[in-house]
């Protein structure tokens, strides 16, 4: 599987959410937008307790959205695959390059497999509790994602938060995840793993002495220490909503 372009910069996937005056006790609904020039699987998997949206995963076409109802008091993650076949007949294959969920369209509940870019969410009917939304690359990269609220609140506690750059384009060799371009053509890079998940390192996972994290970062090198900073910037990137 490959997909039919490069990814570029004018690539994106859009999640807009309910701002705080719209978010009511009835229910919320999240607008996705594909902003790609080929076609994305977006996945939904909730949190322990929160029940399973739009079945866990659908197909959006280029340039076309999607609206997805939720609870107002939702908790969990959506994520965008990409390259996906779902026409295989084997069951314990994977069916997308990148954000798989056990080979199936509708995850169900499931989490896809990384790296991917995520988007996590948690909602509170109760404004005085304030809701939260953040993009985080912390276990990897594979599109460019954004999110804000409707109606846009760009001056207030809500505004725009996402990772709209090509990591894919600047992800060093070891970090890679790449697929075949067809006879003759270069591999296209469509994923960039996570220091943590290339090399499973206790520095690298936020796992141990923090001092130790630091002397390995160090050595490790100022690109690996360069992701690893912006995966934990993006997984601490959390904005009230009201």
């Amino acid at each position: 599987m490959a997909l039919p372009h490069p990814l570029l910069l004018s690539c994106i996937l859009l999640l807009a959410l309910p701002g705080p005056a719209v978010l009511m006790a009835g229910g919320v609904t999240f607008h996705v937008t594909n902003k790609c020039p080929f076609p994305v699987w977006p996945a939904v998997a909730p949190n322990a307790g929160h029940p399973v949206l739009a079945a866990g995963g659908f197909f959006l076409p280029a340039g076309q959205s999607k609206r997805v109802g939720a609870p107002a008091t939702w908790n969990g993650r959506l994520w965008g695959r990409t390259g996906c076949n779902f026409a295989g007949t084997d069951a314990n294959a994977a069916s997308c390059l990148t954000g798989d969920c056990d080979g199936r369209l509708a995850c169900n509940g499931s989490v896809g497999a990384p790296p991917a870019t995520l988007v996590e969410v948690s909602l509170h009917a109760d404004q005085s509790k304030g809701s939260s939304y953040d993009v985080s690359v912390v276990d990897g990269y594979n599109l460019p994602v954004a999110v804000w609220t409707r109606p846009a609140n760009r001056s207030g506690d809500c505004f725009i938060a996402g990772c709209a750059k090509n990591v894919n384009a600047v992800c060093p060799p070891e970090l890679q995840v790449t697929a075949s371009g067809g006879a003759g053509k270069k591999a296209t890079v469509v994923a960039c793993r996570s220091a943590c998940l290339a090399f499973g390192l206790d520095a690298f996972c936020c796992r141990g002495a923090l001092p130790g994290l630091l002397q390995l970062r160090v050595r490790r090198g100022r690109r690996h220490g360069a992701l690893l900073r912006a995966g934990v910037r993006g997984h601490l990137l959390s904005v009230q909503m009201g």
